[in-house]
């Protein structure tokens, strides 16, 4: 949709404002989208509804937004402005990724810690707790198109320096993306395998991961350090995989 990608990251207060408390801070955000291979500046502390001066400040002929609704804490669409100047750039949203379900998710799980330590029974668990004990239902698709979209066309060359790093890199966070550049400066070739959800919650219990496999690649692929992924990586590193991969 464009030549240059500008992501500005709204203020902590302005989040709380328009949508409630933040999970990471704007700095933690910030250290986030830094290792995103699609972005190509980032501005933070920008306001949740922003201007055509903030535009203009920027350098910036568009605003993007996804075909969700976009409504700030006074009741106002902030794309609407933008629509109406022939501004503004919309793209679909990704069916059923919610940072509210996610988040959701992660209450419940804070919620079954706490049990635990009481020794509670589980049949006392809430509704959300309830659902996630169950066998995950996938929800999310991937399709070829758009694993494509994510993916590198480089392949390892005769001269490369090829590193392999595995997990399940479940909810990546900045730990998991420092993880990955550092493992990309051992070489010049960086695998990562990923585990598959099977694989995850035999490990680490019956409550993980909280996003699926297909979810996982699609993130890890976005880090401007990777160069491939292992989809469904074994646990155990074994001779055969060393050789696959050309290491």
């Amino acid at each position: 949709m464009t030549d240059v990608l500008v992501v500005g990251i709204n203020s902590d207060q302005d989040i709380l404002m328009n949508k409630g408390p933040s999970v990471m801070n704007v700095f933690e955000k910030q250290e986030i989208l830094s290792h995103c291979k699609f972005i190509d500046e980032i501005v933070i502390n920008t306001p949740y509804s922003p201007s055509f001066e903030l535009l203009e400040q920027l350098n910036c002929s568009h605003f993007a937004h996804g075909d969700d609704p976009a409504i700030n804490c006074d009741g106002v669409d902030i794309t609407d402005q933008f629509r109406e100047k022939g501004m503004l750039k919309t793209f679909k949203r990704t069916e059923v990724v919610s940072t509210t379900d996610i988040t959701g998710k992660l209450l419940a799980l804070a919620e079954h810690s706490e049990m635990q330590s009481r020794d509670q029974d589980y049949q006392s668990c809430s509704p959300a707790l309830k659902q996630i004990m169950e066998p995950p239902r996938q929800q999310f698709l991937a399709t070829t198109r758009r694993v494509i979209n994510f993916a590198n066309k480089n392949l390892p060359g005769p001269d490369d320096v090829i590193v392999y790093i595995q997990g399940s890199f479940d909810l990546l966070h900045h730990g998991h993306l420092k993880r990955l550049q550092m493992a990309k400066q051992l070489g010049t070739f960086l695998y990562v395998g990923i585990w598959d959800d099977e694989m995850v919650r035999y490990y680490k219990g019956e409550h993980y991961p909280i996003l699926s496999v297909h979810e996982r690649v699609l993130m890890t692929l976005a880090s401007k350090d990777v160069d491939d992924i292992v989809i469904g990586a074994p646990y155990i590193i074994t001779k055969d995989l060393i050789k696959s991969l050309g290491i």
